[in-house]
């Protein structure tokens, strides 16, 4: 006989194990990241800006009929369903900007049975420096710091420059005080003056007045002089009055005249 096989469809069994999880492997830019406990007995793993290229290797430990095992997986927050995967158990992501991630993931059996549990890791990547939140403070308190010294150096200068112009209008107003009083001075040392001319004038004015009513009298002949040019008593008065003097009567003209 050359060998019949025969089965019945209706005899097949459902596989119904329901497969465990594990991580086989992680990579950091295309590297294996050293765990020295194990991969699948950490929560979270920290990583620096630099290193934001990751990947994983995922397993289904069920092994009836390993190749038609299933994988479905997403990353919170950059995914918000699972996703089917279509390279087996190799699961990578490139140019994670720094935050808080969480990888999760789940798979089925060669029948389609999945995992009641999920399995999960949680993924730091921190910002570079500049960009972590102190810094940012810093940098913006340093800003402000730098602002507000900006004005007040602005404002000190400003006040400077008008301290020195009010200095330049006191020393001019101290200036122009001094010429005013040299003017003042000049113009009362003027005006003593020209008083003083006036009342020269009206001096001389009135000494001529008074040679001219002398001469006047003398050439209508007001009063009379004897031999001795002596002044006679009917006219001294007169005399008395222009000169201002007393007793001129019988006093000789030419010494009064002298």
């Amino acid at each position: 006989y050359n060998g019949v096989t025969e089965f019945f469809p209706t005899g097949l069994m459902t596989n119904t194990n329901k497969p465990l999880l594990a991580f086989s492997q992680f990579y950091v830019n295309n590297k294996p990241f050293p765990v020295d406990s194990g991969i699948n007995r950490i929560e979270e793993i920290e990583l620096d800006y630099e290193s934001n290229n990751i990947a994983f290797d995922i397993a289904s430990l069920e092994f009836t009929v390993p190749s038609k095992n299933q994988f479905e997986y997403r990353m919170d927050p950059i995914e918000q369903s699972f996703q089917r995967s279509t390279n087996g158990e190799f699961i990578r992501y490139v140019d994670l900007a720094a935050d808080d991630y969480t990888f999760i993931f789940r798979a089925s059996n060669n029948d389609g049975i999945w995992s009641d549990e999920t399995k999960s890791i949680r993924i730091i990547i921190k910002p570079p420096f500049w960009q972590e939140t102190w810094v940012q403070i810093t940098s913006f308190l340093i800003l402000i710091g730098l602002g507000a010294l900006g004005l007040f150096l602005k404002w000190r200068a400003q006040r400077l420059r008008e301290e020195e112009l009010e200095g330049l209008v006191d020393e001019r107003t101290r200036e122009l005080s001094v010429k005013t009083d040299e003017l003042e001075a000049t113009n009362t040392s003027l005006n003593e003056e020209v008083e003083f001319r006036r009342k020269v004038e009206a001096d001389l004015r009135e000494a001529r007045d008074e040679t001219d009513s002398i001469l006047s009298n003398v050439s209508e002949g007001l009063f009379l002089l004897d031999v001795n040019f002596k002044i006679s008593d009917q006219h001294s008065k007169e005399l008395e009055n222009i000169f201002e003097r007393e007793n001129l009567s019988r006093t000789n003209f030419v010494e009064l005249m002298k």
